[in-house]
Order: C-alpha cells, then structure tokens, then sequence
C-alpha cells in the first residue's frame, strides 16, 4: 500500500527541491533616486536568486523616459538614447548594438522587471545597494534627465 504513494511524494519532493529554493530566494528591495522613494507603496526592484532587477515602468517614469512595448520586447528611450530589453533573453540592443546582460528580463504580475545594473548604466546612474537593508539608491549622473517624484513616462504600446 505505501508503495503508490512512494512516486507521488517524490515527484513532490523533487519539484520543491527544485522550485522551493528559486521561491525563497526572491527578496523585494525599496529603490530610491537621489534618496526619493521611486514607489512608496510598492518594492521598485527584486533580488531574485542574487540578481538585482529594477521595476521597469517604475524607474523609467523617474528618469522622464518613453516606453514602447511590443511583444515580449519593451524599447526605452531617455535622454535621446535607446535600449530595448527582450523578455527571457540575457541579451538588449542599445543604441542598435547587442549588449549582453547579466541575467533575462521576466514579467511578473503585469510588471516588466530589468537587470538593475543595465538600465543604470543606461542612465548614467550610480547604484548603492544596501543588501541588509534591502534597499537600492540611484544617483542620476550629470547626462541623466530626473523629473519630479510624480512624473509619469509616456507610454505607448
């Protein structure tokens, strides 16, 4: 009789083994530019398995940037210049040259979510992290274009 239940258990205690880990590991992080909350009601970046991801709509709006999103792409213009990032692919094309990333951009729950250090380096920012803390600043450099907290990208689809 426990012999049926045998395969079930392990198939369960495989999927966990594999998918519990990647779960646990994802941390939300409170982003802050030049020491303004990006979103005070919603984590703007996630740790995920140690990779740093910034909400993408989120962080645009701070830097006064158009978005334009396509399927499973999402081109960003700020500042004259462009990258688009394409969901699940580790690589984006700024300025029509294919720039390698850290890790793939991923959807979850509707939002658009970008390896944090690519779209700094794509705004001239720079990243302190405080990983205890679980909060990132961003300090827009001298060629970045900051609007006020309220200030919304333009977004077209």
């Amino acid at each position: 009789m426990m012999r049926p239940l045998a395969l079930p258990l392990g198939i369960f205690a495989a999927l966990l083994t594999v998918f519990g880990p990647a779960c646990a590991s994802e941390v939300p992080y409170a982003v802050t530019i030049s020491g303004r909350p990006l979103d005070a009601r919603h984590p703007g970046a996630r740790d995920r398995s140690g990779r740093l991801f910034i909400n993408l709509v989120r962080a645009v709006r701070a830097f006064n940037g158009l978005l334009t999103f396509g399927p499973l792409e999402t081109r960003v213009t700020v500042s004259g210049h462009t990258i688009v990032y394409h969901v699940g692919k580790a690589i984006a094309e700024e300025d029509d040259e294919s720039q390698p990333l850290l890790a793939a951009p991923f959807i979850e729950n509707g939002d658009t979510f970008v390896p944090l250090s690519s779209f700094a380096d794509f705004v001239s920012a720079a990243v302190t992290i405080d990983r205890d803390r679980h909060r990132v600043d961003l300090s827009p450099g001298k060629d970045a274009s900051v609007v006020p907290r309220h200030g919304r990208p333009k977004l077209r689809s």
